[in-house]
């Protein structure tokens, strides 16, 4: 049986990840728990039946890099408010290494091999084509809708459009390309206020500017983060950077481009800082969940890479990852150590506001968690271009399409700089015949049964400059 094998487009998608695979590394519960209950009755206190929902995806924004997880540079003091008053989770992952699977598993609680948005797309008799999010897959914006939410989703990313079926839900969808981080502020506060206050609303928000060419900063920016000059200058398109990098990446002009990195936090940081204090002016934090996360991280050649899109390593897949309460729920801030994924947030968010959770939801309700009570541990699946692999609670391991596995010890290795050598401990194994495993019961899944969408020259340039395509 091939590791990768070819998907086909089989309409088997409604069916739970092996619970038994897991529990080969002592991982414990699968997808489609009912979740932890016995929180008040939200009506009983606020003017609203439901808490508002918002969520907030940073595009390319590293874990690391953040205050509130031992950043030493002053990036986030907004984000750092947020997480004052959430539970912070220090072992958020992402599923995928770039933003479509990502957002596709946000909001769906599947898996890429079982969403169908793994590739960027490939050359059709139309032009330049891309897959589809199938429509018979009920996202987590058609689940609010139908419990009687406003919907509406404001962002900027090319992949996130309404052509390629992520608009499944929203009432009211925006998605332009180049909006500044404060011009999204200004169009969720208008979306916000232009809707019934008695109706609850589930809002995501999707801030682009963390992302390569870093040329965002604020206009008092003082150059506390360090020289941000790189000798020669780095292209800004993207395609040109692989060339530049090979003649010119020196000690100097890498940290010069995660000074740049820092510094576009930095911007996107004061942002959002910017629309949480208006929420909280106009009192919608009473009766609003928060959650931040990002789509992926970014690397800076701990792996011989720039960006993301490559293996799944710990600097492209480790995000942000907090959620904040209304105070209706009497439930205090703190920090959770277990690790969650993405995949996690759909059930999650269904169980805060009472709704029933899919069965074939991939993740499960993070609920007790945030109560503080414990949840057996289970591994993070993730994929990249040619890759599949399981992060565990102390190893993680990488299979390539083509190539060895490699997997590595967390504890010794945090940044998976050297693979494990022979004899490998049975960790590995087991990782590897769940992994194995996993790949087996995908061959079933379908890629997307929707026919796939061209996209336009600026769309193609776009996916371009941004290093999607050569």
């Amino acid at each position: 049986m091939s590791r990768f094998p070819k998907l086909t487009r089989r309409a088997a998608i409604e069916f739970s990840v092996s619970a038994a695979l897991l529990s080969m590394l002592a991982c414990g519960e699968s997808g489609g728990e009912s979740g932890h209950r016995g929180f008040p009755d939200f009506s009983a206190e606020s003017g609203l039946d439901r808490p508002n929902v918002l969520l907030v995806l940073i595009d390319a924004l590293r874990r690391d890099h953040l205050g509130t997880y031992g950043y030493p540079l002053p990036t986030t003091p907004g984000i750092d408010i947020l997480a004052a008053e959430s539970t912070v989770f220090t072992r958020g992952y992402s599923h995928s290494t770039w933003t479509k699977p990502s957002v596709a598993t946000l909001f769906t609680s599947l898996y890429p091999d079982q969403h169908g948005q793994g590739r960027v797309g490939f050359e059709g008799e139309a032009g330049f084509q891309t897959d589809v999010l199938p429509k018979r897959l009920t996202t987590l914006a058609e689940r609010f809708k139908r419990a009687g939410y406003r919907t509406g989703s404001i962002g900027t990313n090319v992949h996130i459009q309404k052509k390629t079926g992520f608009a499944q839900g929203f009432d009211h969808f925006y998605n332009k390309r180049l909006t500044v981080a404060y011009r999204v502020n200004e169009l969720v506060k208008e979306w916000f206020e232009s809707g019934d206050q008695q109706v609850p609303f589930f809002a995501y928000v999707h801030y682009m500017d963390v992302h390569f060419p870093y040329n965002r900063q604020l206009p008092d920016e003082t150059g506390r983060f360090g020289s941000v000059r790189t000798t020669p200058p780095v292209p800004m398109h993207w395609t040109q950077v692989s060339k530049w990098a090979e003649k010119h990446l020196n000690p100097s002009n890498l940290a010069a481009l995660i000074a740049r990195y820092d510094r576009e936090i930095a911007y996107t940081d004061r942002a959002f800082g910017e629309l949480w204090a208006w929420l909280g002016e106009t009192g919608r934090l009473e009766n609003t969940i928060v959650v931040l996360v990002a789509d992926h991280g970014e690397g800076f050649n701990e792996h011989g890479e720039l960006q993301h899109g490559y293996a799944p390593h710990e600097e492209v897949t480790a995000i942000p990852f907090m959620i904040r309460l209304p105070p209706v729920y009497r439930l205090e801030p703190g920090r959770s150590h277990e690790m969650v994924g993405l995949v996690d947030v759909m059930p999650t968010l269904l169980d805060l506001v009472g709704l029933s959770v899919p069965k074939n939801a991939q993740g499960r309700s993070l609920v007790p968690l945030l109560a503080g009570e414990p949840l057996r541990e289970r591994p993070i699946y993730i994929e990249g271009p040619g890759i599949r692999g399981l992060r565990g609670s102390t190893h993680a391991l990488f299979s390539p399409e083509e190539g060895e596995d490699q997997c590595f010890d967390n504890q010794a290795d945090p940044l998976e700089q050297s693979p494990l050598e022979a004899p490998l401990p049975e960790i590995c194994a087991r990782m590897a015949a769940a992994l194995e495993g996993l790949a087996a019961q995908f061959e079933l899944i379908a890629e997307g049964e929707e026919s796939p969408v061209t996209l336009d020259a600026e769309e193609v340039e776009t996916l371009r400059a941004l290093g999607y395509l050569d």
